[in-house]
């Protein structure tokens, strides 16, 4: 969140893409996702959302392997 708040773009569609290493949490395997990866900074949009999904779910297949429970 503090990464995401750094952004000072008044813009919410202007926001730069999400990397997997600000959406993990110290505790492994753990992701903050959704509105609460950007604590109190209003400009989430859903589409944000989404993508903080498709990217956390690519880590994870390519961790695991676990791609054909997710089709």
């Amino acid at each position: 969140a503090a990464q995401l708040l750094g952004e000072a773009s008044g813009d919410c569609l202007e926001q730069t893409d999400t990397e997997l290493e600000t959406l993990q949490s110290p505790e492994p395997n753990f992701f903050v996702l959704g509105s609460k990866s950007y604590g109190r900074d209003s400009r989430f949009l859903l589409r944000t959302g989404l993508r903080q999904v498709d990217i956390v779910t690519e880590h994870l297949v390519g961790q695991y392997g676990c791609g054909h429970a997710l089709s």
